[in-house]
């Protein structure tokens, strides 16, 4: 499946598992899982666990040390207090809280446009031509 035809079929209103613009993040699934939604928001969450302890850890945190003292200076805590949050942040509860809350602003469906026929053999509208490489005019010779 191309990008293009991935892309088009997401948009469409049977790809979506709901319109909820809050949900459209990274945290949150929007398109069909082959697993159920909880199973599958208990697998990404172990899955982010193990990505954090191996990159977020004490092994790490040591070469965050100069990160952790300057940013503080500037306003920016967020890195600083980021350790020891995980449980709280990244659980299939909370996941699963964002699909239960009652919907406030759904995102419209696309309009469907119909697009004409491409002839056979004419460029795709968005693709650029490939003019070859440039050309060099020929010397000129002297008729002596």
């Amino acid at each position: 499946m191309t990008w293009r035809s991935s892309a088009r079929n997401t948009t469409e209103a049977r790809q979506l598992t709901t319109r909820d613009h809050r949900l459209f993040d990274i945290q949150h699934a929007v398109v069909p899982t082959k697993l159920p939604l909880e199973e599958f928001y208990r697998e990404l969450v172990r899955t982010q666990a193990v990505l954090d302890r191996k990159h977020l850890g004490l092994r790490h945190a040591f070469g965050a040390m100069g990160v952790l003292g300057r940013n503080p200076l500037r306003g920016q805590t967020d890195f600083a207090r980021m350790p020891g949050k995980f449980g709280r942040v990244y659980n299939v509860d909370r996941r699963m809280a964002g699909h239960r809350r009652p919907v406030r602003y759904e995102l419209p469906l696309p309009e469907h446009r119909a697009t004409p026929p491409r002839t056979a053999g004419a460029p795709h509208p968005h693709a650029h031509r490939d003019a070859g490489p440039p050309r060099r005019p020929a010397p000129e010779v002297d008729g002596a």
